[in-house]
């Protein structure tokens, strides 16, 4: 049996480990949306639209599409992995025979593989699951008990291939070398064995890189077989280059300088250094679908974030598209997909685990193909 833990002390993105997921509820039945006689979806399903949650998370920075075309979405606060059909329709947590398949199931974090799902657990676990949530394999990525170099945290991670792209803390593989709480690096790793890490990039830990890298939003991307890094620090994307990161020319729109954030280290600073993103421009997201790279850049704009998100072809290392994100909301969780876009607005960050996830914005991946004008419903 499962328990729930309900204490806030492990929000993974924000520095600790993430809360136990509890897989207790009973999944609601699957309901297949209409579609044409090409098997296109009918009706607004090919349009921007807003939904309004009638099941909200309430605190998550990690989601995917299932290869069923159902966003999940990872709430680690309540302990659920929540479902939605592209309606926004509710579809329960996960099916039930999970709790029995996956002994300690506790997802912190999740990415989509060829094979199906990789879930980033709070026990410093990596699960491989199929596209029905069969356990394939599972691996500690600390490599605990070697004596060569690893990852502590995955403050950020994506996986390629067989292997795991990160931003950690690392473990140099001497217990008595104080450089073992002190550094951080871009690590690239085989899945089933972690303890071969190698590093593309190491800084010392009270690096500016540490900070933003924390801070829930993406910035690895994996293109085909290309590994592509968003500083945040000096406003430039890397590309992995055998073995090392190599800086691209590619510029950046609409910012020149990296944003200036207070100090964080204890839960209760997590409002102001939120309070600072939320008026500060800057990019808050990274991501690849099919051939291009994609920011979303956040434009500070009094009160309120004028949101927008840009389009660029790796090979030229130019801006090929823009668009502007139509939303009040105070942050954004962007889940790419094959059919559809999700936008999950979020509210201003109160504290701790505290922030309303009341709606999300569904945008057609057409759209993306050639990226232009406004994004709204």
């Amino acid at each position: 049996m499962l328990h729930v833990r309900p204490s806030l002390a492990g929000l993974a993105s924000f520095g600790a480990i993430a809360l136990i997921v509890a897989l207790s509820s009973p999944a609601s039945p699957q309901r297949k949306e209409s579609s044409t006689a090409d098997g296109r979806p009918s009706g607004r399903l090919n349009e921007v639209r807003r939904v309004f949650l009638t099941r909200r998370p309430r605190w998550s920075t990690s989601a995917v599409w299932s290869g069923d075309n159902e966003l999940l979405i990872i709430d680690q606060v309540y302990n659920k992995v929540l479902r939605y059909s592209r309606s926004g329709e509710t579809l329960g947590t996960l099916p039930d025979s999970v709790e029995t398949s996956l002994e300690n199931f506790f997802p912190a974090g999740v990415r989509a593989r060829s094979s199906g799902l990789l879930f980033q657990l709070d026990t410093h676990h990596l699960v491989s699951v199929d596209r029905n949530y069969n356990p394939l394999a599972r691996q500690d990525f600390r490599a605990a008990g070697t004596n060569r170099l690893s990852a502590k945290s995955l403050w950020q991670w994506e996986p390629i291939g067989d292997d795991i792209i990160s931003f950690s803390d690392i473990n140099t593989g001497d217990p008595n070398n104080i450089k073992d709480t002190k550094r951080v690096a871009y690590l690239r790793f085989p899945f089933d064995d972690p303890s071969s890490a190698t590093v593309l990039e190491e800084f010392s830990f009270d690096h500016p890189l540490r900070l933003y890298n924390r801070l829930g939003f993406p910035y690895i991307a994996v293109l085909g077989n290309t590994v592509y890094v968003l500083r945040v620090d000096d406003l430039r994307i890397y590309v992995e280059d055998h073995g090392s990161l190599r800086p691209t020319p590619i510029v950046l729109p609409d910012v020149t300088a990296a944003p200036t954030l207070p100090a964080f280290y204890y839960r209760e600073d997590i409002k102001p250094v939120m309070a600072a993103v939320e008026n500060s421009t800057m990019p808050v997201g990274f991501y690849a679908w099919r051939d291009a790279l994609y920011v979303l850049m956040r434009v500070a704009n009094g009160n309120a974030s004028h949101w927008k998100v840009v389009k660029i072809d790796p090979r030229s290392s130019e801006v090929v598209g823009e668009a502007t994100v139509i939303t009040s909301a105070s942050h954004l969780l962007v889940v790419p997909g094959q059919t559809d876009w999700a936008f999950v607005e979020k509210g201003p960050v109160r504290g701790w685990g505290d922030q309303s996830i009341d709606s999300i914005l569904f945008v057609p991946a057409a759209r993306f193909a050639h990226l232009s004008g406004e994004l709204s419903d």
